[in-house]
């Protein structure tokens, strides 16, 4: 019986919480995860979109030495070095542009550079150079009618496009200083880089002769483009909140290390060690292991070595959470026991390898899909105590003619009735009931933990041992007093039903009384209870239900052991939480 019961439980329980995770905002595409979500140690989020806003504008344009504030009030025009670079950075980005940055580029060209469209006008895109883990920045190669030069855009990291450019050390060394200063400030650095290409006098349009890498072209250094991407209000206290319950955030990005640890500060993590993409690539698996054990920055990581640090944090026997959007970041979340793709700028790849899809791409909801799966748990570990304790008094009662030769007590059809409390009971009102409040201070469930181990059952038989005791002792006492049977019956259905629902209170929660519980909301909870009172009184009343029942009235002494017995039993409830759970009666509720 308990093995079915435990799975319907376990179904219902999936079920709710899927139901329970979509009002939040996230879809769950593999129900088994739900209770995974309670057991997570380290949670793996990318800093755009997720710690950040990802509403993206271009701040500064840097030229010649020179900072240019994008949009200030003094602001009248471009001159002419800051228009060439924001013109060179548009050609070097998609015209369809989807990605924020490059979004935030056209915005600021339609803005501060009127007429820029039309300026490009018959211009034919030639060659696209993807960015690679080579080369961290993208090349695209226009030609106009009638032009002697092809234009070939770049833009990209920082440290690549001075790579291309060849610059003298003095003057990288100006740059980077620019670069450190914009990057410890939070914002996301692009260097943009122009070559003109000769074509042939022949040529109209199509170029036949372009070089295979972009390393062949004569790049000349044109400056920096810093992005402001502003950090999500509720970030920081969500972070506090994982800390709290022990969960590791490790923030996994693309970005320059200063960018990554600026913005880490503001969240709240640990920006004192960090991990560079270059690092990853030269560790070995083993000391890839050692590198990740206490570092929550990791930076300049390319999407493929994302894998790797996944299956880093799973060989250390962490229960990893990761988020991820791109195709790239597919076999990442497939490896990982939480996958977590982006549902506003997640791909199609991505969210068939994840479990759960965020609607919001919202480090906040993120976190309060982590709470819901501790909730579930920590319920359904509830529910299968209560379970497994209300059956020790029903099959201890239902055994007890075999071994003390008594008269029946327990038919089929009291057993029948204990079943339709137990079943709504377990379901709904466990499942219903509010996470405890110190649920996000508590350490994750370790890993390979039982849901419900040895001492959970010890926990429930007791409980159960309890009400047993009281039922045996109003059944001997009825024994000795020479009440007839039916009476006898009708007392000790009636401990065994108080003590029932008196299970159902106490198992609520592991922190508070039952007085407390007693007045605590749980909707389900009142249902349950009025309907098992009527239902109790109907069958002792109504004489032809009675009958059915095998039931008498009792007289007030006999009301008076059933009491007593009762509370005996309520008040061992109370005596082995106390014991089990020694938080419990000085946590407030």
């Amino acid at each position: 019986m308990l093995p079915e019961e435990f799975s319907v439980i376990l179904a219902v329980f999936m079920a709710l919480g899927a139901w329970r995770l979509a009002k939040i905002q996230v879809l769950t595409r593999h129900m088994p995860v739900i209770e995974t979500l309670g057991a997570a140690t380290v949670l793996c989020v990318d800093k755009t979109g997720t710690l950040t806003q990802n509403q993206m504008a271009v701040k500064y344009l840097i030229v010649g030495g020179q900072s240019i504030e994008v949009g200030s009030a003094n602001q009248v025009s471009l001159p002419p070095a800051a228009g060439v670079l924001l013109d060179t950075a548009v050609l070097a980005s998609a015209a369809a542009a989807v990605d924020a940055m490059e979004q935030a580029l056209w915005h600021c060209a339609a803005t501060t550079r009127p007429g820029f469209a039309q300026r490009h006008q018959g211009w034919q895109l030639q060659q696209s150079y993807p960015r690679s883990s080579d080369l961290l920045a993208v090349t695209q190669v226009w030609v106009r009618s009638g032009a002697a030069h092809a234009v070939v855009a770049v833009k990209g990291a920082p440290e690549s496009v001075m790579g291309l450019c060849r610059l003298e050390s003095g003057e990288m060394a100006t740059q980077l200083q620019h670069v450190q200063q914009l990057a410890g400030q939070g914002l996301r650095l692009l260097a943009v880089a122009r070559a003109l290409h000769p074509l042939p006098a022949s040529s109209t349009h199509a170029v036949t002769d372009l070089p295979a890498h972009v390393t062949a072209f004569q790049f000349s250094w044109l400056g920096l483009i810093a992005f402001a991407d502003p950090l999500r209000p509720e970030v920081a206290a969500a972070v506090a909140q994982c800390r709290r319950a022990g969960l590791r955030v490790v923030m996994i990005t693309g970005d320059y290390p200063a960018t990554a640890q600026a913005i880490a500060l503001q969240a709240g993590l640990d920006a004192g060690r960090l991990i560079t993409g270059a690092q990853v690539a030269r560790a070995s698996d083993v000391q890839l292991q050692k590198m990740v054990h206490d570092v929550q920055i990791f930076a300049r990581i390319l999407p493929q070595q994302k894998l790797r640090l996944v299956q880093a944090f799973k060989a250390r026997r962490d229960i990893v959470a990761m988020t991820g959007d791109g195709i790239n970041d597919a076999p990442a979340l497939k490896a990982a026991h939480i996958g977590i793709s982006m549902g506003q700028r997640g791909t199609d790849v991505a969210r068939e390898a994840s479990s759960l899809v965020l609607l919001k791409d919202d480090f906040g909801a993120l976190v309060d899909a982590l709470r819901l799966g501790r909730r579930i748990v920590d319920n359904l570990r509830k529910a299968l105590r209560y379970v497994v304790g209300v059956h020790v008094p029903i099959a201890g009662m239902a055994l007890l003619p075999l071994l003390a030769g008594t008269p029946l007590v327990m038919t089929p059809a009291l057993v029948m009735f204990l079943e339709m409390i137990i079943n709504p009971a377990s379901s709904i009102v466990f499942e219903g009931e509010q996470g405890e409040r110190d649920l996000m201070q508590r350490p994750p469930r370790k890993p390979g933990e039982h849901l419900f181990g040895l001492r959970n059952a010890m926990y429930a038989l007791l409980q159960g041992g309890g009400l047993l005791a009281g039922a045996i002792a109003t059944f001997f006492i009825g024994l000795q007093a020479s009440w007839p049977h039916a009476q006898i019956r009708t007392a000790v259905f009636v401990v065994m039903v108080v003590g029932n629902l008196g299970m159902i209170i106490a198992s609520r929660s592991d922190h508070a009384s039952m007085l407390a519980l007693i007045v605590q909301p749980n909707r389900a909870q009142w249902w349950v209870m009025s309907a098992t009172l009527a239902a109790l009184m109907a069958v002792m009343m109504v004489p032809w239900l009675a009958g059915v029942f095998g039931f008498a009235r009792i007289n007030d002494t006999q009301w008076g052991v059933v009491l007593v017995a009762a509370l005996a039993a309520l008040m061992w409830l109370e005596l082995v939480k106390f014991v089990f759970m020694p938080r419990a009666f000085l946590v407030s509720s």
